[in-house]
């Protein structure tokens, strides 16, 4: 399931923050910020678990000063086949994500953790393997997500599409799961924002050596 990082051309004034999840941030390419450098680090096809797994590596290697997650979406895909298993892969993708900001913030590193972000309409290719539990699991997470939100622990939760002002519409979607390009770029500008806000000089954590 790896594969290399993407790179924005560095700039060693520039803060460094990296993107990890599944497809929906690999394809996110990389964003051109004014102030940071980025490390893209989605990978297609993972779950939350997987992510979960690449932090250690990924912290040691590029030691991000903000980590910005969005995972969960290809685990809970999996309801489409066996829809009973909602409330223990809701617990799951909540569990992972947790551990994932404890794992960043523990070396160092700030976290922003994005809301799994709503499918679009099931398309032909995904009917026969797709089940109303996915998109009530995806609000289920979203409210144990937003549960992590600690000022303490420099943990945000960001509802980016709300943030956006960007809506779950057709125009909005290249297929149920995945963002047209023009939707990335309305995305970057409110992440930005967080980002630059998030890095102010006085809320510095303190590294875990």
């Amino acid at each position: 399931m790896a594969v290399a990082p993407k790179f924005a051309s560095q700039k060693p004034s520039r803060p460094l923050v990296l993107y990890l999840g599944d497809s929906r941030m690999a394809y996110w390419g990389l964003p051109t910020f004014k102030h940071w450098n980025v490390v893209n680090a989605g990978v297609p096809g993972s779950t939350s678990g997987q992510s979960l797994l690449a932090v250690p590596g990924l912290m040691d290697q590029y030691h991000p000063q903000v980590v910005v997650v969005e995972t969960g979406i290809n685990d809970l895909k999996y309801l489409g086949l066996k829809p009973e298993m909602k409330d223990e892969l809701v617990r799951l993708v909540v569990g992972n994500i947790s551990n994932i900001a404890s794992l960043c913030t523990a070396r160092g590193s700030r976290v922003i953790l994005l809301e799994i972000w709503p499918p679009a309409s099931v398309d032909f290719r995904r009917r026969l393997v797709w089940n109303k539990a996915v998109d009530e699991s995806v609000i289920h997470c979203n409210r144990g997500i937003r549960g992590l939100n600690s000022i303490k622990s420099n943990v945000r939760v960001l509802d980016l599409f709300q943030a956006s002002a960007v809506q779950p519409s057709p125009e909005t979607y290249l297929d149920t799961l995945h963002l047209k390009p023009e939707t990335y770029r309305k995305l970057e500008s409110a992440l930005e924002s967080h980002l630059d806000a998030f890095h102010s000089p006085e809320n510095t954590p303190t590294k875990v050596r």
